[in-house]
């Protein structure tokens, strides 16, 4: 049989029909073109070699073009699951930064931002300040070492306002400069019951308790100062004391009057009680000159006003806040007023006690008192919103412990303003910045960084569990730890708490040894900022020492109510929720002061008894001149003397207490109406975004399993066509037209007729017209 000659097609009766003129150019329609569709769906819209049409809307058949809609639909679903999340997140955080970034007044949120005295800011941004002290009900026994009695009264209420002012941008609006006044008004309603501003309070007196360090601010020498407050006093007393003997001695010598005999025993007395003076007042002015000028000066100040120790009473304003005319600074205040008679030269000196934290009555007063800020807005980068660039124009901190060293006292007013230091120069060096009232409240660089935010506003999204913030009430940086989740009107926020590990002393931590942490764990030494010892913890020293709690009676801590942190929404930064709980102490020791001996107070007796016996001698004679004196015990036992010779000694339980003052709790809380707001601009997004992703993944997933089910169907297509074939032929069967049967050949090609094709392969179809080489 020729090879170009025929071709079989098949029937569904099965039998046999030539097609003449079937060649080589046919093998297309062949196995060749059936292999190659499978291929081309894989490609379809990957090659033009195979899908070369469909750019133009033309398919090669209905098939082609549901394996190409179908694999298309599919792949937008794709795209649309990872663009549209993408899509709609940038276009939250662009609206985030809108609410975040303060970077003009026209920025969204910048009325809230400027202050919350009136509009946006009083509505949204409404801060506490509660006030809590710890009064003392057993004073005098706790002088004498006895274990204090503490009642904590609170809570005086307060709302904080703040106004920033001088506002000025810089970088581009990446940075901000400005100051901030900062002011409490008395809440009343929000007091706690029977409270009042007006309750006087028995606390420990700041000023005496740091009496000595703020005497060493005074620019006189100790000599100075005995000469002044001390040495000036005993001559007075002296000389009228001296004065009274010698109008005693000459009214006896040249009154004839008296007889020779009375007048020599008279004069004797007179001069065994003038040699008692001159021994009293030598050992006045070796005690003076022997004792510690700082104790001295206290215990003969606390004498004049008729209070020998270390509690007073004031009211809850003044004794957070800070007060003027303090009367024992008054009283030094009159020591340098004689100081300066003598010299000529005015002593700076003020009578202000600063507080805890600062009321500032106006913008102009914050103005004077204390230097701009600079931030970063973040604008360029939103992880540095609100981080610090300067505090007061220092990176690494100075305080001012000595404010009249610099102020100027032409800008305010001594007893109706509180002074403060000149504007801190970066470019000052150490020795400068000394000379003009600072002091660094720690012993290295990096303890005394400015570092993080002022915990008012954070860069976002967080996600560290460490955050970097400048406390300016312990006057130190540390970085705030993730504690847990939080729910908050259905928005999930993340807590941030103090770390335990920078309230340990320098036992438990080492690296705390250059904050002065020598004391008990749970303490924050901030003597050299204050000048006075000053020590801050949480409340009720909640994770303290137990030795802390157990000096006192009264304390009670606990989380709930004594622990600070803050709640923010990770992915904006906002701030939802905080309490910043403080409290203040003071280390208050065993103290005895400078007293005379005993028999210095005897011969004083024995000086006015003799004197009124010589009086009363002259007296008894007749016709004797009568002597107008003064009362001996009113000159000789005056109250420096008197003081002198009083016994002082204060006893602290087991030697020494951190003595429990007060503390404040700053809190704020965003209304709840706002989680509304921020669910509806920021979580709504996300939702849309997750629900977009979810079902364009689902939707891909289900095209992915049409495609698939496709596959399968044309390829049991395939196989029943394959099928159909070899039942359809069978080869013992005649050829048409030729009576005789197929040669042998043509059987083995039949059956194996890939493994070898030939030249003029005829073509034969079957039902599903399925190509096959035969």
């Amino acid at each position: 049989m020729s090879q170009h000659s025929t071709g079989v097609s098949l029937h569904a009766q099965g039998d046999v029909m030539i097609n003449s003129d079937f060649g080589a150019d046919s093998a297309e329609s062949g196995i060749d073109k059936f292999d190659k569709e499978p291929q081309c769906f894989y490609t379809l819209c990957l090659k033009t070699t195979c899908c070369k049409c469909i750019p133009f809307g033309k398919f090669k058949d209905r098939k082609h073009a549901l394996y190409c809609w179908v694999f298309t639909a599919m792949m937008t679903c794709l795209f649309i699951a990872i663009i549209a999340p993408m899509v709609l997140y940038a276009l939250a955080d662009y609206e985030i930064m809108q609410e975040v970034v303060i970077d003009s007044t026209s920025a969204p949120q910048y009325a809230a931002w400027q202050n919350n005295v009136y509009g946006d800011g009083r509505e949204h941004v409404q801060i506490k300040y509660n006030l809590y002290y710890f009064q003392v009900q057993n004073m005098a026994e706790t002088l004498q070492g006895a274990r204090p009695k503490l009642m904590q009264v609170g809570p005086y209420a307060y709302d904080e306002y703040y106004v920033k002012f001088d506002i000025s941008w810089s970088d581009g609006g990446d940075t901000v400069t400005y100051n901030t006044q900062k002011y409490y008004l008395f809440n009343q309603d929000e007091t706690g019951p029977g409270l009042s501003q007006e309750d006087q309070l028995t606390l420990p007196y700041a000023t005496v308790i740091g009496f000595n360090y703020l005497l060493s601010t005074v620019d006189a020498t100790d000599q100075m100062l005995i000469d002044a407050g001390i040495h000036s006093k005993v001559e007075t007393q002296q000389v009228q004391l001296i004065s009274m003997i010698n109008m005693l001695y000459y009214t006896v010598l040249f009154d004839n009057n008296i007889p020779a005999a009375e007048r020599a025993v008279i004069i004797k007395l007179i001069k065994r009680t003038n040699s008692t003076i001159d021994v009293i007042f030598d050992d006045l002015y070796d005690f003076v000159d022997r004792s510690n000028v700082g104790d001295l000066l206290l215990k003969t100040m606390l004498c004049n006003l008729g209070n020998l120790s270390p509690f007073w009473k004031t009211d809850p304003f003044h004794a957070w806040f800070g007060w003027l005319n303090d009367p024992l600074l008054l009283e030094v205040q009159a020591l340098l007023d004689v100081v300066a008679n003598k010299t000529g030269e005015v002593l700076p000196w003020t009578s202000a006690v600063p507080g805890a934290s600062t009321n500032w009555s106006s913008i102009e007063e914050t103005r004077r008192r204390r230097a701009p800020d600079v931030f970063k807005t973040g604008k360029k980068n939103a992880n540095q919103v609100g981080q610090y660039v300067y505090y007061q124009n220092m990176s690494e901190l100075w305080t001012c412990v000595s404010a009249m060293d610099s102020q100027n006292t032409s800008l305010y007013t001594e007893g109706e303003q509180f002074p403060a230091c000149a504007y801190f120069q970066r470019e000052w060096n150490d020795s400068t910045a000394e000379k003009m009232g600072y002091r660094k409240p720690f012993a290295t660089p990096y303890a005394n960084r400015i570092h993080g935010t002022d915990a008012n506003a954070f860069g976002r999204p967080i996600t560290s569990d460490k955050l970097g913030v400048f406390i300016s009430d312990i006057y130190r940086s540390v970085y705030l730890e993730y504690v847990e989740d939080e729910e908050w009107n259905g928005v999930t926020t993340r807590r941030f708490g103090i770390q335990s590990k920078d309230m340990d002393n320098s036992t438990d931590n080492p690296a705390n040894a250059q904050f002065y942490a020598f004391g008990p764990s749970g303490l924050e030494n901030t003597t050299a900022a204050t000048g006075v010892p000053v020590f801050v913890s949480l409340p009720h020293f909640l994770h303290g020492d137990d030795r802390l709690v157990a000096a006192v009676e009264g304390l009670n801590p606990n989380e709930a109510e004594h622990e600070s942190n803050l709640d923010m929404e990770p992915q904006t930064g906002l701030l939802t929720q905080a309490h910043k709980r403080l409290q203040v102490n003071y280390q208050m020791v065993d103290k005895t002061f400078p007293t005379t001996k005993p028999d210095t107070i005897d011969l004083a007796h024995s000086v006015c008894n003799n004197i009124s016996l010589i009086i009363s001698l002259i007296d008894a004679q007749p016709n004797a001149t009568q002597i107008p004196l003064p009362d001996c015990n009113l000159t000789m036992f005056n109250t420096l003397f008197t003081c002198f010779g009083a016994p002082v000694e204060w006893k602290m339980y087991n030697g020494e207490v951190f003595f429990p003052y007060g503390w404040a709790d700053e809190h704020f809380k965003l209304p709840d109406s706002d989680a509304d707001d921020i669910h509806d601009s920021l979580f709504m997004i996300d939702e849309v975004g997750e629900q977009v992703q979810f079902w364009s993944l689902v939707a891909a997933g289900i095209l992915f399993v049409i495609i698939l089910a496709m596959l399968f169907r044309g390829h049991l297509d395939m196989l029943a066509r394959h099928q159909t074939v070899w039942h359809a032929f069978d080869p013992t069967t005649s050829y048409k037209g030729s009576g005789s049967t197929k040669e042998e050949g043509v059987v083995d090609e039949l059956h194996n007729p890939i493994a070898q094709p030939r030249e003029g392969a005829a073509y034969m179809t079957g039902k599903g017209s399925a190509p096959l080489l035969a």
